[in-house]
């Protein structure tokens, strides 16, 4: 596929899902076209007059405004994405009648914005055509990396990114030079041939680094040797796992795929199993205090994903939303249950939504803070029978104390 028809196949997707985009500055203009991955005229321009009552054509009133005439005379050009418009000079005399001209230009074009509404837009079933327009343009895309994370195989980001492709480079030097690799009488090389790569040591740490379980070992009687069959298996092996990798690492994509997977894919397409794993094993700890957030003023998953955290990280999240000032019950109930008694909980909506919740809440509370939160419940017009018959069991004495003094 050619550039240009990969490009047009793309704007056209991206003109019929997000829109055709109106843009009037020339300034602006020149620079999406400057900075713009591709960028193609798609038309001679449009012109269309207007005599102070219509527009060309005489099928539009004087109320209709440009930009619902730009669909009827562009119905042919739809793989544009970009429609720019200019005034142009009227003649007088030959021109007659015509108050106002204008010309609509209809570009196909792919810039930066573009590139990531094509990643949001294209992660699973997508046509063949689209992915290959995407990589005729080198646009690096989510569908092997979304493929990897359904199937719970994307890797673990205990490692940062770059860390693994450092690796991938150096053992991909190795493999290609071991594979010319002199061997001996016996089928063996000597160690000294493995100082170039960093060590015998180094380069079984970036095997295991990538997943690799075969590793280099020295010849049990001729220790200062490795057999051919030890650094076949190496090369057998550690191919493949490379290419499995470059599937599911593109450098800063594999950092955006992350982003969108916690704040723009919808959670029917999300992972709560993945999730858990990104997150227990992210080293960005401010990611992780966003997402927590997010789900915990979106009442999402914040319990379970919660859960998975060490304790630093619990902490901060912990510090975070104790301050929010939409609280979130069912979650501030479920840390005061981890042990975070420091949260102020609304003992009402515990009351009405949480029976066990409730009750713990209610034992630890000073007498002072029982007669409030009795005194609450008293009143309340909903009625927890299972809360009711343990208060019953547990606190007549205060209840009574509490109903006396109104």
């Amino acid at each position: 596929m050619d550039e240009e028809k990969a490009a047009k196949t793309l704007t056209k997707e991206l003109g019929d899902k997000v829109g055709r985009i109106f843009v009037v500055e020339s300034h602006y203009k020149s620079l999406l076209l400057k900075n713009a991955l591709a960028a193609y005229q798609i038309d001679n321009p449009v012109i269309i007059n207007h005599d102070g009552y219509y527009f060309s054509g005489n099928i539009f009133n004087k109320e209709t405004d440009i930009k619902n005439v730009i669909p009827h005379v562009l119905m042919s050009k739809l793989e544009a994405n970009y429609l720019f418009m200019e005034s142009l000079p009227v003649a007088s005399g030959s021109n007659y009648g015509v108050h106002s001209r204008f010309a609509i230009t209809p570009y196909a074009i792919i810039g930066k914005k573009e590139k990531l509404a094509l990643r949001e837009m294209f992660y699973k079933n997508v046509p063949p055509e689209i992915t290959n327009s995407m990589d005729t343009l080198g646009i690096k895309h989510f569908i092997r990396l979304y493929k990897s994370y359904q199937n719970k195989e994307l890797c673990c980001l205990d490692t940062p990114t770059n860390r693994i492709l450092e690796d991938v480079n150096a053992l991909k030097e190795f493999i290609d030079s071991a594979s010319e690799f002199s061997y001996d009488k016996d089928d063996e090389v000597n160690i000294n041939i493995f100082e170039k790569f960093g060590g015998i040591n180094s380069l079984n740490d970036k095997l295991a680094r990538i997943g690799v379980d075969e590793r280099i070992v020295h010849h049990k009687e001729h220790t200062s040797y490795v057999t051919r069959n030890v650094i076949s298996k190496i090369l057998k092996e550690a191919p493949k796992m490379i290419e499995r990798l470059k599937s599911q690492y593109y450098g800063a994509v594999s950092n955006e795929f992350i982003h969108f997977v916690f704040f723009s894919l919808q959670r029917e397409d999300q992972s709560v199993d993945s999730n858990k794993e990104i997150l227990k094993n992210s080293l960005n700890l401010d990611f992780v205090v966003n997402v927590l957030s997010k789900e915990y003023a979106e009442n999402g998953n914040f319990c379970e994903y919660f859960d998975v955290l060490d304790k630093e990280s619990q902490e901060r999240v912990v510090n975070i939303v104790k301050d929010f000032s939409n609280k979130n019950t069912i979650c501030d109930s479920f840390l005061w249950s981890k042990g975070f008694k420091d949260l102020s909980l609304n003992h009402l909506e515990l009351y009405k939504n949480d029976s066990e919740g409730f009750i713990d809440y209610f034992k630890c509370k000073t007498l002072g803070e029982k007669k409030v939160i009795l005194k609450d419940v008293m009143e309340c017009e909903f009625t927890n029978e299972k809360a009711i018959e343990w208060l019953n069991e547990n606190e007549q004495d205060l209840i009574r104390e509490v109903g006396l003094n109104g």
